[in-house]
């Protein structure tokens, strides 16, 4: 790179001089990138920029010589060499996405030096780029030994080989035997071991203090529960004492009977350590094995086995004898008892009636203790013990719910028995709240098919609150044509907007019916002059949206888009629409999608001037954006980029779409980001569109990126490869470019083998190559195919695009 006189001026900008002091660190990494664009960002500006005590400017200047300089000068590692701290920062970036041409180079700073730290040195091993050979482990334990990890440990542990780090297992074991390496420091190493590591690892934790084998059994049984448990299982099964490391985890292996046994017995013995005592409950507890000395442990007195009794309850209430629940119910375990009751598949007669005689004693079936006891007896009690509580069930707030779970059940005597209440008078109780218990009588006899009684119910449905109605509307639907018209009838009449909702929306299950979608159809065109007028407009709405009036809906707001602007008495069509939408979507959905993202903006450019204001930066907003990308993720990404190709392609041609907020598509591309390849597709259907429109500066960088995408995709690759070097400007410079590129390109980890980043940088140069080769041009192909490896870090998939061996004529 070529220096020129403004390399003063630029150095002068990154000095934290007092005269700069008020220019932020934003403006001066874009300084940087502009003096790179410039061609003036050369290698004492690097050296400078890296040396930066703001960490963003240093950053910056790493990630462009990284991402963007093709050739790193020896100037370069001799400037960084009297620098250490440029150094570093180089060495950091280099860490995650190596380049061959610094691997000589951190090579020399992986050597033992004054001043050097181990840390630093395994940073350089990282930034080296090829795999550790031992001697070079070694220096990783001994950073790991003393105490001296930090970010140079962590990335060069990606690249140790697992055979490498299994023969360390007897060193780390010995230093955590001794007490010198903290446990929970050394997790990370034992990540990097290979099965037979593992193993190998686990055959030595009894020799450790039991915190430290516990804490170690715990992260491999994180990682590997199979390896854990082959231990257990030789444990159980053999004839020698079982260590306490092993029962924390001996709940999953308790599959046979024999290994169920042996813990029994553990738990029959006195002198059992009282830590293994809990241990052996646990593991009893969480296998669902229900024996009577487990019971007689866990139900005794005292929190933590409290604790376990309720957690048996919780996993295995139909395993314990109804004996020990009733006995339970007398203690302080009564209420997770009753409260477990209600998953227990049925009360044997012994346990139904000591329900019954607590229910009757406590004279309330509510509480913390008589609400459970009562919903017990509802879902599963006889004939006779429910007539025995019934004044209580009756008398209870929680009457309405009591119902419904009996109009869940299918027993012969639960119909009589609803029957019977119905045409039973009740004194002292106020009118209206008898009729009130009455219509939930009813509801509860049409949950169970008896359909005589809808009538009360559509009847009294206007007068019932809106929790009432939906209900009623949970339990019938469709409603017939006949009850749904008099429910429309008397919307008017109800007060309540919330009820009156609920009232329009149970009426709207018969929207099939003609007439009862033509009365729908009345309210929706009319005007909403209040807002509770609005509310039920838009529960029409969405009855209309559900039903064969559908396409005509969608149609009309086609035409009013293309009108525009639209009217705010159809604002809330295009939501409904969307909910309605089937899944996935057809062809005409799809084109009202693209209608809605590029053809709304263009007829209405007051309100997307309005828009761009209030959401500049195109990281959020633009709802109604979002909920058509919601959509979008469930169709098939050639369908989704053929949908809005031709809706971008009409909308360059129209003079109008310079008023598009390019905003809007980075909403679209952003909510598209948890289908990769749906936003792939979007995003190249749009981003000549993009590019068109201007837009935030630091938009660019998604836009090129799709459009490079596009272009390769057409086969013309000499523009790819412009748009791919705009894409590196624009997604891998600067900090806050960062949030960006994890959305538009991916969560890097180079140690598996993945790296978008890097694999961006490689991509104008792999352009380049494909080119070449198609031309025949063999010089330029392989100068390029050498920049292709130069730059694409540890990422395989671009790796594995181009030939493994360089031409004699490279190398």
């Amino acid at each position: 790179m070529k220096g020129c006189p403004a390399l003063l001026a630029i150095v002068a900008l990154l000095a934290p001089a007092a005269a700069q002091q008020d220019e932020t660190s934003s403006q001066r990494c874009r300084a940087l990138a502009a003096a790179q664009d410039a061609g003036t960002f050369d290698v004492a500006a690097a050296v400078a920029a890296l040396a930066d005590p703001d960490e963003a400017v240093a950053r910056t200047a790493a990630a462009i010589v990284r991402h963007e300089w093709r050739e790193l000068p020896d100037a370069l590692f001799l400037g960084l060499d009297a620098a250490p701290h440029s150094a570093r920062m180089l060495l950091q970036e280099l860490a995650q996405a190596p380049r061959p041409a610094a691997a000589a180079w951190a090579q020399r700073h992986a050597a033992e030096a004054v001043g050097r730290s181990l840390d630093d040195r395994c940073l350089a091993l990282a930034a080296r780029g090829t795999p550790l050979v031992a001697a070079e482990v070694d220096v990783l334990l001994r950073t790991l030994l003393q105490g001296e990890a930090d970010d140079g440990f962590r990335a060069a542990l990606v690249v140790v080989p697992s055979r490498l780090v299994d023969a360390t297992v007897g060193r780390v074991h010995q230093a955590l035997q001794q007490g010198t390496l903290d446990v929970e420091r050394v997790l990370p190493w034992f990540d990097r071991l290979s099965a037979r590591g593992v193993q190998s690892l686990l055959g030595l934790v009894l020799t450790l203090p039991e915190p430290v084998a516990r804490t170690l059994c715990r992260h491999v049984h994180e990682r590997d529960p199979a390896a854990v448990h082959a231990h257990v299982q030789l444990a159980l099964d053999g004839d020698g004492p079982i260590d306490a490391v092993w029962l924390a985890f001996a709940g999953a292996c308790l599959d046979r009977p024999a290994r169920v046994q042996r813990l029994e017995r553990l738990l029959a013995d006195a002198d059992l350590p009282a830590g293994e005592r809990d241990l052996v409950r646990r593991a009893l507890v969480e296998a669902r094995e229900v024996s009577t000395v487990l019971l007689d442990e866990v139900g005794a007195d005292g929190a933590q086995r409290s604790s376990l009794a309720v957690r048996l309850l919780d996993v295995a209430i139909d395993r314990i004898p109804a004996a020990r629940l009733c006995r339970w119910l007398e203690t302080e375990l009564a209420e997770p008892t009753a409260r477990a009751l209600l998953r227990r598949a049925r009360l044997e007669p012994e346990l139904e009636q000591v329900l019954v005689d607590q229910l009757l004693g406590l004279g309330v079936a509510e509480g913390k203790l008589g609400q459970p006891l009562a919903a017990a007896l509802v879902q599963n009690g006889s004939a006779a013990a429910l007539q025995r509580v019934w004044p209580l069930l009756r008398a209870s707030p929680r009457w309405a719910e009591f119902l419904d779970a009996l109009g869940r059940r299918r027993a012969p005597f639960v119909h009589e028995l609803l029957l019977t209440e119905l045409q039973t008078k009740v004194d002292d109780v106020d009118p209206e709240v008898r009729a009130a218990s009455l219509d939930a009588v009813a509801l509860a006899l049409v949950a169970l098919g008896d359909r005589r009684e809808l009538q009360r119910l559509v009847d009294g449905a206007p007068r019932a609150s809106a929790n009432d109605v939906r209900r009623r509307a949970h339990h019938v639907r469709p409603l017939g044509a006949r009850e749904a018209l008099q429910l429309l009838a008397a919307v008017p009449s109800v007060a309540d907007v919330d009820a009156a909702a609920e009232l329009l929306g149970w009426a709207a299950t018969a929207v099939d019916d003609p007439a009862v979608r033509a009365r729908l159809l009345v309210m929706w065109q009319g005007p909403a002059v209040t807002l509770e007028a609005a509310e039920l407009r838009e529960v029409a709405l969405r009855a209309l949206a559900g039903s064969p009036y559908r396409d005509t809906l969608r149609d009309e707001l086609r035409t009013a888009l293309g009108k525009g602007p639209l009217p705010d008495d159809l604002e809330p069509l295009p939501y409904a629409l969307l909910a309605s939408m089937p899944t996935p979507a057809g062809a005409e959905d799809l084109a009202l999608c693209a209608d809605l993202v590029l053809v709304a903006p263009r007829t209405d450019p007051a309100r997307e001037a309005a828009a761009s204001e209030r959401w500049p930066d195109g990281s959020f907003g633009f709802p109604l954006v979002a909920a058509v990308a919601e959509k979008l993720r469930a169709v098939e990404p050639a369908r989704v980029e053929a949908a809005l190709a031709a809706a971008a392609t009409a909308a360059l041609a129209d003079p109008r779409h310079v008023g598009i907020a390019r905003q809007r598509l980075l909403v679209l591309w952003r909510e598209l980001a948890v289908v990769p390849a749906v936003q792939q597709a979007a995003g190249m259907a749009t981003a000549a569109l993009a590019l068109a429109v201007g837009g935030p500066v630091d938009s660019d960088g998604p836009a090129h990126l799709y459009a490079a995408a596009a272009a390769s995709q057409r086969g013309q690759l000499a523009l790819a490869q412009h748009h791919a070097e705009r894409a590196v400007r624009g997604l891998l410079r600067l900090p806050e470019q960062r949030r960006a590129a994890r959305i538009f390109l991916g969560e890097r980890d180079p140690g598996a083998g993945h790296d978008a980043w890097a694999a961006l940088a490689a991509r104008p140069h792999l352009y380049a190559w494909q080119q070449a080769t198609a031309a025949g041009e063999a010089a330029a192909a392989a100068a390029a195919l050498a920049l292709v490896r130069e730059f694409a870090g540890h990422d395989v998939a671009v790796l594995a695009t181009v030939p493994k061996s360089t031409p004699e004529s490279v190398r």
